[in-house]
């Protein structure tokens, strides 16, 4: 019998370049029928994160039955001795009540492409959504995306792409693994999965680094720190049904994950004075509690 789902935390050794990847090997073996593992993966700083990090960009490649690749891209300094962790989520074939899959993003040159995903068949109500993204071409360390999602309903939902660093040449082969889910599959042995509203009248603060930051308390404590994954979701409330939203791209990381709480930040393409939409964060945590 294979196991339906893995997760683990990476803790990422990073060294002075600014590209980091570690390879991870899954401990159960998942079913060689040729059925895809889906990876998820987010950063977070460990449990002891003092400041706001500079922002990085991280990424999945070379994904088997038997192991996948971690990638993240630093886009300013690491503080000394802050460890950097990749939480990841994986699981293989049909799971109960979960929509999932892969959207492959055509070959472009510049800025942001963004692409509608339609359920098979539509929940009763918005999901929960969970994105990451995966690189068909490895070892392409000067392709990283910052991947959100917007326009988000019961039955379809549009996931953007935008490169880290503009005019960075040519895209291809990007894909993003999705799953969306009104409730999580009890086998997944998840505790909580609910989202973190950040509104529209929020100011970005210098104490900061001027990304929006808040705390969310877990409803039970944890042995040890759980594995969290994030979505950011951008553009809530707009009425714009076409195209990327106008007040584009967010992104979130994890600034601390603790047995009893996490620090969730965005920054988003409002800045510090520009007028921001509200922003959502999705959240799903999985680890055994006390």
């Amino acid at each position: 019998s294979f196991q339906a789902s893995e997760k683990g935390k990476i803790d990422l050794q990073l060294t002075d370049d600014d590209l980091n990847c570690q390879y991870v090997s899954f401990s159960g073996k998942f079913s060689t029928d040729g059925t895809p593992v889906r990876v998820f993966a987010s950063i977070n700083h460990g449990n002891k994160s003092s400041g706001v990090h500079d922002l990085a960009f991280i990424w999945i490649e070379d994904v088997t039955t038997s192991h996948f690749k971690a990638c993240l891209k630093q886009s300013g300094k690491n503080p000394e001795g802050n460890r950097t962790m990749i939480d990841w989520f994986a699981f293989q074939g049909s799971q109960l009540g979960v929509s999932h899959g892969q959207i492959r993003f055509n070959l472009f040159t510049t800025g942001s492409q963004c692409k509608w995903v339609k359920f098979s068949q539509a929940f009763s109500s918005v999901p929960k959504i969970h994105v990451t993204v995966q690189h068909g071409i490895p070892n392409k360390g000067q392709d990283p995306m910052n991947v959100w999602i917007t326009n988000v309903s019961a039955n379809r939902f549009e996931v953007c792409l935008q490169e880290s660093t503009t005019f960075s040449g040519l895209h291809d082969k990007l894909s993003v693994n999705w799953m969306a889910f009104e409730y999580y599959p009890s086998v997944w042995k998840a505790k909580e999965s609910s989202l973190v509203k950040f509104s529209e009248n929020e100011v970005p603060s210098a104490r900061d680094s001027y990304a929006l930051c808040k705390n969310v308390s877990f409803s039970s404590p944890f042995y040890s720190a759980p594995v969290v994954l994030t979505t950011v979701i951008s553009g809530v409330g707009n009425s714009a049904n076409s195209g990327c939203p106008a007040k584009g791209p967010s992104i979130t990381w994890l600034e601390k994950v603790s047995t009893y709480y996490f620090r969730v930040c965005i920054k988003d393409s409002a800045g510090y004075d520009g007028q921001r939409s509200k922003v959502l964060v999705d959240y799903l945590v999985i680890g055994g509690i006390m």
